[in-house]
């Protein structure tokens, strides 16, 4: 079943998640949204991830090579790699 949390607004995915009967979740997201601009609030999702024991899933194709300090995209620039179960991106 796909479940789909309003734009960036992780007290939204938190109550799904709550919510779920689901032993396993998977949460994917666009690291840097290319239609606005906006970042994942990476920090939020490590932490949902954490609590709520869910497979992280990030397509990171807008911020590779353009954050972080050695180009490692945003979960680098926000000191979260290790908590990022899949990458995502187009070269």
């Amino acid at each position: 079943m796909v479940i789909v949390y309003k734009h960036c607004d992780m007290s939204h995915l938190s109550a799904l998640l709550s919510s779920r009967k689901m032993t396993k979740n998977v949460v994917v997201t666009d690291s840097l949204f290319s239609e606005d601009g906006d970042f994942a609030p990476m920090v939020e999702l490590v932490e949902l991830r954490k609590k709520h024991n869910l497979l992280l899933v990030i397509d990171d194709t807008h911020g590779t090579f353009v954050y972080g300090k050695s180009g490692g995209g945003m979960a680098e620039e926000f000191d979260c790699e290790r908590d990022v179960d899949i990458y995502a991106l187009e070269l």
